[in-house]
């Protein structure tokens, strides 16, 4: 039988706190209401981290709340929801002020925003 060596990429829930910064673009997982990092998302809202630049997957409660208590400055998303029941509110609420920036992507335009800067196109 075969055995496997860790990467070594994955990280106790302090250590992936400890290496967001504000400012800087961060890409979430899960989908809908599936799989939404909620432990990160409240490690980082307690941190405090500010102006960050939101790459969700498609959506819901994680970058809601993120939004929602002051944490980002911009997103990049096929959409935020709730699904049947609505837009996500904070998000809603954020991107018809403007004070989130928001641009529409579709699906495959998502993970090139997470690329290196050189790899990456123009999203406006």
């Amino acid at each position: 039988m075969a055995t496997t060596k860790s990467s070594g990429k994955i990280v106790d829930l302090d250590s992936a706190l400890a290496a967001v910064k504000d400012g800087m673009t961060l890409g979430i997982g899960g989908w809908i209401f599936h799989g939404q990092p909620m432990a990160l998302v409240r490690g980082l809202i307690r941190r405090g981290v500010r102006d960050l630049t939101l790459v969700p997957a498609p959506g819901s409660v994680a970058p809601d709340m993120l939004i929602g208590a002051g944490c980002v400055k911009e997103t990049g998303c096929v959409f935020i929801s709730f699904e049947h029941l609505g837009l996500a509110p904070n998000f809603r609420r954020a991107a018809q002020s403007g004070a989130v920036r928001c641009w529409r992507w579709t699906a495959p335009a998502s993970p090139a925003a997470c690329a290196p800067a050189p790899a990456t196109c123009p999203t406006d």
